[in-house]
């Protein structure tokens, strides 16, 4: 695994390697990367990705234990210089503050400066944001790739704002899509402003950029202006050791609540399984064996409704039911229950979905288990099913403002006897495809939080790993045999799920 040798990478790399040294100065025994990441506030996955490149530059003495190690001569050396070439550009990001020179840059069309760029750079220099706007204007023939490239080597954000006038530059799709490489480990740093152009054309252009929340100037700047800068707030307060400014010192979503978010998560989701399984759920359901998914915005630790509840209320068709249709919507003082039986939502359900008013959101279906005398259902669906619906509702729901983090969590019901078949089985007997029985009457594979919004279902699959992991447990397996040594999925998922 090699990593690039970017601002973003190198940033978390040497937060890491000064949590390691501040650690060996008080002990012989190696640290783990995961305990220091929790001590200094950076992420899990970030944590893991840092300690890689670490160890690929030779600045980490390292163990047969996971993420295991100790700072060498090398990571001393290293960091010296590192602290050295910081305190010389003024900075001193030990203390939290800025190591790059710009909060944010601004990529954009010549054509839209006036009507958008200027104005939005001067409200977010009234909000005191650090902003670098005239070297990023594009024009005919421009690499929008290079571009937003040289401004990210000197800002924590870039802003692109997205118009007919922005596509017209003939920029090809694979150069915008190629960013995701420079959001390392779920780091955001490209925020979208979609100006006078609606999903379909940008979805044409690029998938990425489509499938991702976007500030809308249809309401105005000083609206997109608060929504970039909620954005921003929210990333940097999950991602201590890059960069803040006075003006995004209070983060919405602290960083240490991320555990209150399990706990509150894990508490709701277990409440839920039980009264759906008992038959007190939203609505009734098919028998023969229930999946239960919830994705849960960090709005449920203090249950606080979404301020764009309204308008997503009014879109049940972006929350179908899982390998189902939307055929019966009902709105309820608790949120929206979208049902999949032609005859209305008060006969019993195979699939639904309710949205409450937080924006969480509970899928569920059932019927999952088939024959008589053996009753089974297949690893490879179910691990297809939980990836589809959780990239598809979390960008779904991303649109109407509800933004990460997101905890997912996913349980089996009713399913007590069965047999969980590692395989599909096609034209198999049953009894002749290995398998794990599934003795327990509630099953329940734990918790995993999106700290951003996936953009495809392979970034899915990697960041749902352990609910996966858990699922192919339960089926007798070490590990999933349809994840790739990076967590890609490696079926075609769209065509199972």
């Amino acid at each position: 695994m090699s990593f690039p040798p970017t601002p973003m990478i190198d940033a978390l790399a040497f937060s890491l390697l000064r949590a390691f040294k501040k650690h060996d100065d008080h002990s012989n025994e190696p640290a783990f990367a995961h305990d220091l990441a929790t001590e200094i506030g950076l992420a899990q996955r970030d944590a893991e990705r840092a300690f890689h490149y670490l160890a690929e530059k030779g600045r980490l003495k390292t163990f047969r234990l996971p993420y295991a190690g100790r700072i060498n001569a090398r990571g001393h050396d290293a960091l010296l210089s590192y602290e050295r070439q910081q305190s010389e550009r003024g900075v001193v990001s030990s203390k939290g503050e800025s190591a790059m020179g710009w909060d944010v840059f601004i990529s954009h069309a010549s054509e839209d400066k006036v009507d958008v760029a200027l104005p939005l750079a001067k409200q977010l220099q009234a909000e005191g944001l650090r902003v670098w706007l005239d070297s990023f204007e594009l024009t005919v023939g421009d690499s929008l790739r290079q571009s937003i490239e040289r401004g990210l080597a000197g800002s924590r954000f870039g802003i692109v704002i997205i118009s007919q006038n922005f596509l017209k530059k003939h920029w090809p799709q694979a150069e915008l899509d190629g960013l995701a490489a420079r959001e390392a480990a779920g780091v955001k740093v490209i925020l979208p402003v979609w100006h006078q152009i609606d999903e379909v054309t940008i979805r044409a252009q690029s998938p990425m950029l489509a499938g991702r929340f976007a500030a809308k100037t249809d309401k105005g700047i000083n609206h997109v202006a608060s929504e970039l800068l909620r954005a921003i707030q929210r990333d940097i307060s999950q991602n201590v050791g890059i960069s803040a400014t006075p003006a995004a010192a209070a983060p919405t979503t602290p960083l240490v609540d991320l555990r209150r978010l399990n706990r509150v998560a894990m508490e709701l989701h277990t409440k839920q399984v039980e009264h759906i399984a008992t038959e007190q759920g939203p609505c009734a359901v098919l028998d023969g064996g229930i999946l239960v998914l919830h994705i849960m915005p960090y709005a449920i630790v203090d249950d606080i409704p979404a301020e764009a509840f309204d308008d997503l209320a009014k879109h049940p068709e972006l929350f179908p039911p899982m390998k189902g249709n939307v055929q019966d919507v009902q709105i309820g003082y608790d949120g929206v229950l979208i049902g999949s039986n032609a005859r209305g939502i008060r006969e019993p359900q195979r699939a639904y979905v309710k949205i409450y008013r937080t924006g969480m959101i509970e899928a569920v279906i059932s019927s999952l288990t088939k024959g008589q005398d053996t009753r089974w259902v297949e690893l490879p669906y179910l691990q297809a099913l939980v990836i589809r619906y959780v990239t598809d509702y979390t960008q779904a729901v991303s649109r109407f403002g509800v933004t990460p983090p997101f905890a997912v969590l996913a349980s089996l019901a009713n399913m007590e006897g069965s047999h969980l078949l590692q395989d599909f089985k096609g034209s198999a007997f049953a009894e002749d495809i290995p398998c794990g029985q599934l003795n327990r009457k509630l099953l329940s594979f734990g918790c995993c939080i999106l700290e951003s919004v996936p953009a495809d279902d392979n970034e899915t699959s990697r960041l749902l790993k352990q609910i996966l992991t858990h699922l192919a447990n339960a089926a007798g397996l070490a590990a999933s045999p349809y994840l790739d040594v990076d967590g890609n999925y490696t079926l075609d998922l769209r065509r199972h799920a």
